[in-house]
């Protein structure tokens, strides 16, 4: 690849600022703006240039020798005061011999432009920047991506934005490009005509596309003010040395099915927020029958990388928040705040719903919901802000207008006199209409009525490959492809489907739907006749046959209005409205989340910390112990109280730390009853010593008393417990090596999947229970607590009517791990080295070492291990999606 720069022109509108310079050799900063260009190709590994001078030609001959790395060539146009771009351009026809980037001298921009037309994967696109219009801008009017006219004459109302003078084309197009230039330059004025007049030109025959780069700093610089904008506000931006650091929003796209959601609020906040945008996606992994995959094909991600800058890994961005479309924390867990803009409109058992995995959400900062309906089911088990937007896809349906349903039905050869039955049923096999319908489907169709098919992308490929030979054979049939889906819902008459969120968005258009029920229907692991999918059935026609099916099809084509009314109540209910703007809604929440200052663990709970020392500690323990709970309770209020010998080496303590009870004649145990009655707390933690915390470990074993209000006490679970047995189930590429590790993949991986306990043992070392409770079952027992003040905790609230429970999520460790351990992890580590160097017989005898540490680690804490964590692991995979 090469670059043509045409540098021709005498810079005359920019009087005494030019300096009598050519403009690609004024000033920008320490470096002339002919520098900042070469600089980009040089990023981008171009080399071969093609300058076309003109004015002060010596001038540039004599700078362009500094840049001994570069193969240039120089062409001269001498009749440079009496010609244009089209001109300077013609005479270097014959060096269009490889692709090359298109640069007007006279431009500033960000490096970041020329990597997106290199990687847009067309051959020739322009970059384009959106924006309202003058009368001396270069104007484009485009269709999706494709540019169908460019030019200085085109009405400002009309245009989607000015062409930046950077542009991308291919050695193919070159002998039609030079034959469009000579056009131009032959006609009466052509030889003043910008170059832009050949690519008009070449529109009807050639295909010519746009990326858009408004996120990017750019300017054309015509004007002394240009000149000023492009040194003090320009220059800095893309140095990086703006006055304001921009914040910085990540789109963590986990799976295509997510670019409904998150594309269109990225677009809105590019268009109307001077912020930094960035995409992420994992990667891909192609989806199959029982499971979801992820990532993005190499197209989507290259089409994203036009709009803004891509990341294969999300912390590399640093962003201030983070926005996902489903419950994919832990990717994003070094990325700032979180949104979570997309659940569909129904439940499937997973989230609009009274499950237990609803509770992940709370590691959301904000959550964007469609309507009124699913914020009040959320808000049993979410105590995360959640904002009601309407539903983000249904903005596509309602901008599809006139022309673009004329554009889909030409791309699939429909007639207008068609009647449309879309067929969007949903993958799984008990819900699914597919294994009931199968090839019969198209017995809905006829002569004036034409079938399009949509298939969820986690279809059995056996079913995607029927549908696709049907759609083949049957001259009423279509398959339609997935970006199309918005358009078929916007064109079709009625939908058939099943328990599909296809057909609840169909519903919101206040158009028929035809539900087939699957007889396994019952028997899906999530099945729950109160979830959104089943309540609103009503709305539709039921069928169990095909037969039914195909009256039902025919009685809606005939009678669309029959369910009218409950539809529309339902979509009040459900979308909050259908206006287009819910994107916009979402983006002004996120965009408040980023500008907020109030910290998402911000709760007006009091909390009582009791740590409990079985020696006594040296003046460092205390600190690292107290540093410790600082840092993993941020913004929440506590009190600390010490038990267990005092030292008495130091005496000013940490101010959160209000009391220290040293055990007398009476032992611990009284120590420990007598801290709990001198707590001021709601809530009571007794904490084992030199124990680390996961990160809002108070918030997180609260949240069971409110999901729980007969919760009597709350234990985490540690690594004194059997805890490799839910480890090993983790992926080993996935699997975290450390116990700080461990316990934040815990926090993301677990929540949700919640384990009822009969029992707390002694040994626990982190237990919340609540003080009113205790107080009651106080006045009730005997006494103190005498020998095992937990155990005896635990039977007192068990005895009492409460319930016990294990918080899954939150997992702690020594703060001090035993030197055996660390071993184990360093074993470990080095074996992972030994194998990616392909020493295989040095790595086994690492891990044979690290297993014989893993038998002694496990033999001492044999005596501690509960029974009851054995059986979460198959409590656990019920929860698991």
């Amino acid at each position: 690849m090469k670059a043509i720069i045409l540098a021709a022109g005498n810079a005359r509108r920019l009087g005494d600022f030019s300096n009598n310079l050519p403009k690609c050799l004024l000033d920008m900063g320490n470096q002339k703006l002919l520098d900042y260009q070469l600089s980009c190709l040089r990023t981008m590994g171009i080399k071969d240039v093609v300058i076309v001078a003109g004015f002060q030609i010596e001038s540039v001959k004599k700078h362009i020798i500094n840049y001994s790395d570069f193969n240039f060539i120089l062409v001269e146009n001498r009749d440079y005061s009496d010609t244009n771009t089209a001109y300077s351009l013609w005479l270097a026809r014959n060096e269009m011999t490889d692709d090359f980037i298109y640069l007007n001298a006279d431009v500033l921009f960000h490096p970041e432009i020329i990597r997106r037309l290199i990687h847009s994967g067309r051959d020739n696109v322009l970059a384009v920047e959106r924006k309202t219009t003058c009368e001396e801008e270069v104007k484009v009017i485009l269709d999706a991506s494709s540019v169908k006219s460019i030019g200085k004459i085109i009405p400002a109302e009309d245009a989607y934005g000015e062409f930046t003078g950077i542009a991308k084309f291919s050695k193919k197009i070159a002998p039609v490009f030079s034959s469009a230039l000579r056009n131009v330059i032959d006609r009466t004025g052509g030889m003043k005509e910008y170059f832009e007049a050949a690519v008009e030109q070449m529109l009807s025959g050639e295909e010519i596309s746009a990326i858009d780069v408004t996120d990017l700093p750019c300017i054309e610089i015509d004007f002394p003010e240009d000149l000023t904008e492009a040194r003090y506000k320009i220059l800095p931006g893309i140095e990086g040395k703006s006055d304001r650091v921009r914040p910085k929003i990540l789109f963590y796209v986990e799976r295509d099915l997510h670019l409904p959601f998150l594309e269109p609020i990225h677009d809105y906040i590019a268009d109307n927020y001077d912020v930094e945008l960035a995409f992420a996606a994992p990667p891909l992994r192609i989806p199959r029958s029982g499971f979801a995959g992820h990532g993005l094909t190499k197209d989507v991600v290259e089409r994203l990388k036009q709009k803004s800058i891509f990341y294969e890994r999300p912390e590399q961005y640093r962003a201030d928040v983070a926005v996902v479309a489903d419950a994919c924390f832990y990717p994003v867990r070094h990325c700032g705040k979180v949104a979570a803009v997309g659940h569909g409109l129904i439940s499937k058992g997973w989230f609009y719903t009274d499950m237990p995995a609803v509770r992940r959400e709370n590691m959301a900062d904000l959550i964007c919901v469609p309507g009124t309906w699913h914020r009040e089911i959320l808000q049993k088990n979410i105590f995360t802000p959640v904002c009601t937007t309407g539903f983000i896809k249904s903005d596509a349906v309602f901008a599809f207008d006139e022309f673009k349903k004329q554009t889909f039905k030409r791309k699939y050869n429909i007639s207008d006199d068609n009647k449309l039955v879309l067929f969007a049923p949903t993958f799984n096999e008990e819900l699914s209409a597919i294994p009931c319908v199968g090839e019969r489907i198209s017995e809905v169709a006829d002569n004036r009525t034409l079938l399009l098919i949509k298939l969820h992308n986690m279809t059995d490929k056996k079913w995607v490959a029927l549908y696709r030979g049907l759609a083949e054979r049957e001259k009423n049939v279509r398959y339609i492809k997935d970006e199309d889906f918005p358009h078929a819902m916007a064109c079709a008459d009625v939908m058939v489907s099943d328990v599909s969120s296809a057909y609840v968005e169909f519903l919101l258009l206040d158009k028929p739907v035809v539900l087939f029920n699957n007889p396994l229907q019952k028997n899906y692991s999530q099945y729950n006749p109160e979830d959104i999918e089943y309540k609103l059935r009503d709305a539709g026609i039921e069928v169990s046959t095909v037969e039914e099916m195909k009256l039902a099809v025919k009685l809606s084509l005939v009678d669309p209005e029959e369910h009218t009314s409950r539809r529309r109540e339902y979509a009040g209910a459900l979308n909050y409205k259908l206006d287009g703007k819910c994107a916009q809604r979402a983006s002004i929440a996120i965009m408040n989340l980023l500008e907020s200052r109030k910290e998402r663990d911000h709760i007006n709970i009091f909390f009582s910390i009791i740590v409990q020392w079985d020696h006594a500690p040296t003046k460092e323990e205390v600190v690292s112990t107290v540093n410790e709970i600082r840092a993993k309770s941020k913004n929440l209020k506590y009190e600390i109280i010490f038990t267990g010998p005092r030292p008495c080496m130091f005496e000013q303590l940490p101010p959160e730390i209000i009391l220290w009870i040293d055990i007398d004649a009476q032992g611990i145990t009284h120590s420990i009853t007598n801290a709990i009655n001198q707590t001021e707390g709601e809530f009571i933690v007794l904490l084992k010593s030199g124990t680390a915390l996961p990160d809002s470990w108070l918030k997180w074993m609260h949240y069971y008393f409110k999901w729980h209000p007969d919760a009597g006490a709350v234990k985490a679970i540690s690594n004194s417990e059997n805890y490799r047995k839910i480890l090993n189930q983790v992926p080993l590429g996935e699997r975290p090596s450390t116990l700080q590790e461990t316990a934040v993949y815990f926090l993301h991986a677990l929540m949700g999947n919640e384990v009822q306990t009969e029992q707390i043992c002694s040994g626990n070392e982190c237990l919340m229970i609540s003080k009113h409770k205790y107080d009651q079952l106080s006045e009730l027992a005997a006494g103190p607590l005498i020998t095992d003040p937990v155990k005896e905790l635990g039977v007192r609230m068990k005895s009492g009517g409460y319930s016990l429970w294990n918080a899954m999520e939150v997992f702690v460790y020594p703060l001090k791990q035993p030197e055996h351990v660390d071993s184990i992890y360093k074993l470990i580590a080095e074996a992972k080295d030994k194998k990616k160097e392909k020493k295989y017989h040095d790595a086994i005898t690492l891990l044979e070492k690290a297993k014989s540490l893993e038998k002694i680690n496990e033999e001492r804490n044999k005596q501690q291990n509960l029974q009851h964590v054995l059986s979460l692991i198959e409590k656990s995979r019920a929860y698991r999606k």
